[in-house]
Formats: structure tokens, sequence, C-alpha cells
């Protein structure tokens, strides 16, 4: 197999080239891999260099139920066919109005609906509790440019290849893998963390974070990460009243400041007030993620809902307060793990801005993102977590644990041994 991803697509190419000429000594590809970001505008020449017997795969590190979206057509929720919805729009003046093609796909590929506007379209994921179009949707943080266009392209990728290599579980997101069959061939290899990700009682080498975590009690504190790339730096009030919130309940949290956006997130006196009282810890840098989530004083992880950060809490049996703030699949993710049969995680949906504000489906009042409504909503979420409904979710995240070590040498290593033989 010969993989090709975003970041090296001339050398992709080249080296393509040169196992498929006649003197190349080295076998002839089997299969090509293409990463789901970027690829599919190296996709034809890489298919014209191996010929057409060779199979292709997209390779997706992100859910099932977000990227169910990519593989459907719009009567069933999906867009893979947004370039006629495209077209449609654009060949109409009045529908168009004054938009050039690349402004009407980064307006298709934001509604995801089989049109140019979020209109509260009752979306359906198997799986997954029925929702508005604008609920999926919405960013706290300055959206990059070029990345709806690039959801667009994502598409055509997942529609051109043969098959599609995801990071998924059956045991997370079963309804929707089995629903993917009838578009796909879909090849769930099981959730992907690093082989020390799936162990027990792994040692913090950070003398401060592991003597905090030794004298706090079992399941009692909550880990407080939004990744690498992500951080709601433009409600900083927000963070304010989550920090009070857990002040005035009492509930310790390590609070971790490693991602690039996080780097300046907190003012140096908020962080000194808080580690000089020594009930909860900052840490303004990267942290051993995976080592405090094995911990057994972690009791709660409090994330953005990236894929990643799901997957290692998971493994570990931590349940999750879902924080979304990007386009792509963190709020599919965060709908995913609150409303399935047995929940994962509690929901902050008050949190929401943009497009995501609106009557939420699932119930409960209008999200309005005022800053009462986001206190009101904190202080209930952290207060479930450490009653009855908490207690719950942690069984379940504790049972899915289980189940996650069963298919990772079960029907998950059988998918990866179908991919090793082609």
């Amino acid at each position: 197999m010969v993989v090709a991803t975003q970041e090296t697509h001339s050398l992709f190419l080249s080296t393509l080239t040169e196992l498929c000429s006649p003197s190349s000594i080295l076998p002839y590809p089997t299969a090509l891999i293409f990463d789901v970001y970027g690829a599919h505008f190296i996709f034809p020449q890489a298919k014209e260099i191996v010929g057409p017997k060779i199979p292709t795969f997209m390779h997706v590190t992100q859910g099932a139920s977000a990227m169910y979206t990519f593989f459907v057509p719009t009567e069933k929720y999906g867009f893979s066919d947004w370039e006629k919805t495209v077209e449609r729009i654009y060949s109409d003046e009045s529908l168009r109005a004054g938009r050039d093609r690349a402004q009407i796909i980064e307006a298709v590929a934001l509604a995801k609906n089989g049109t140019d506007k979020l209109n509260g379209t009752v979306l359906r994921v198997p799986g997954v509790k029925e929702m508005y179009d604008y609920e999926r949707e919405g960013y706290n943080i300055p959206m990059p440019p070029g990345v709806l266009s690039q959801m667009a392209v994502m598409a055509n990728l997942a529609d051109e290849t043969d098959g599609i290599i995801i990071s998924s579980s059956y045991a997370i997101e079963g309804p929707v893998l089995e629903a993917c069959k009838e578009f796909k061939k879909v090849y769930p290899v099981g959730i992907q963390i690093a082989p020390f990700g799936w162990e027990k009682g792994a040692v913090i080498q950070d003398e401060k974070i592991r003597g905090y975590l030794d004298k706090q009690k079992e399941n009692s504190v909550l880990y407080i990460s939004f990744g690498s790339h992500f951080f709601p730096i433009n409600t900083p009030d927000y963070i304010d009243a989550l920090l009070t919130t857990l002040s005035d309940l009492d509930f310790p949290f390590i609070f971790a400041l490693g991602g690039y956006m996080a780097a300046n997130g907190l003012p140096a006196e908020t962080i000194s007030r808080i580690n000089s009282s020594g009930k909860s810890f900052i840490h303004n840098g990267w942290i051993d993620q995976r080592g405090i989530l094995q911990h057994p004083s972690t009791g709660w992880f409090l994330t953005h809902a990236g894929w990643n950060s799901i997957s290692e809490s998971l493994a570990q049996g931590v349940p999750l307060i879902c924080w979304p703030m990007s386009h792509g699949d963190q709020f599919m993710n965060a709908a995913l793990l609150s409303t399935r049969d047995e929940p994962l995680a509690f929901e902050l949906l008050q949190i929401r801005m943009n497009e995501a504000r609106g009557p939420p489906r699932r119930g409960g009042g209008p999200i309005k993102g005022d800053l009462e409504d986001v206190k009101k909503e904190m202080r209930d979420v952290l207060t479930k977590a450490n009653g009855a409904e908490g207690a719950v979710l942690r069984k379940n995240a504790e049972n899915l644990a289980v189940e996650l070590r069963e298919e990772r040498y079960g029907r998950a290593d059988v998918v990866i041994r179908e991919l090793a033989e082609i």
C-alpha cells in the first residue's frame, strides 16, 4: 500500500511514478490510501499512474456519525451530491445573488442540507437523536479560510475512492456504520490511540501534576483540555464562568493550556491564584493527557469533542463533558455521545455561537448564549456529574471501555487483517 497525505503530495506522486516504472525493482502498489484532507487534488494523477485495477481508499480519523454527511446524498441528510446543488443555485441569477461559484460552494458546504442556508432542516443520523441543521454547525473560534470548500473536496474523495478506512468503533457508533454500508464499503478499524493509551496506571512524569492528583479522591477531578488547536478565545467570559462555577461547587480540576490558542488563554494572575489555592491546578503548557486519564482521581474530561480526545478518554472509561467549538466533527461528536441510548457525555449547549444558536430539537430552552444562561447550564451539568445521572454515564463509559478492548482484538482486528491482505 502507498499512503498520500496533504503534506506529501509531490513526494507521493514522484514515488508512485518510480514504483510503477518498468525499471523499478520495488513491488507494484497493491492499493492507494488517501488522507481525507486535500488528497483529492492528486487523486486523478495517482489513478492514471497505477491504472484502474488498483483499489483506492480514503483514510478518515474522525467518527462515522460526523462523516455520514460526506457519504450520503441530500435525501439522506448528507451532501455527497453537493455539486448538483451548487450548479442549481449558480445557474439561477436570483438564487446566485451576485456570488461567484466559490462563495456558493462554501455556503452549500456549511448548510449541508441541499440548499445554501441553514434553515432548520431536521437531520437524521442513525444512532444520534434528531437535530436541526444549525445544531450541527457553529464555531466559537476564528474559522480558517478554505475550511468549507475543503469539506466539499472531502465529499468528492469519499465518492470516488473504492472504500473508507475509518477510525471508528461499532461499540461507539454501530448504527451509523451499518447505515454507511448502503452507500460505501467502510472499514472500521476501531479507535486509534497509541498502545500505552490502552494501559492502566501510567506514571505521570510531571511531579506537580502527579502530586496534585495523588492527593485527590477517586473519580473526583475534572480534567479540562481543548486540544492542540482550539480554545474559546472569542468568549473569555464563558471560561471565567466555568472557573467560578467550579470554585463555587468545590469541584477540583486540572486545566491544560497546551494548544497554540490556549497558550495565552488565561491571565497569569488567574493561573497563580488558582494554583496557590491548592484546590485545583492549571498547567500552562503541554501535559501527559493519557497519564491523567489513567489516574484513578480523574473522573471527568471536559473537552472540545475532537475524536482523538474522545477516543483516549473512552478507552479509559472516563465520561465526558463536551464543549464543541469548531466546524467539522465536534458538534456531531458531542450530539452522538450525549444522545445515544447509553450516553457517555453531557453536552454544553448554551456556549454555542453564530449559526449554532436556536431552539434545540433535543429539547430544553432556546440556545441564546447569554452569560447567565451559560452559568446556569454549567452549574447544572457539573452538579449532575457528581450525582446520580453522572454515575450512570460513568458506568456506561466503564462498560464501553471493556467493549472497546474486546473490539480492538476482535472485530477491528479482523478488518485490519482484511485490509492487509489486499
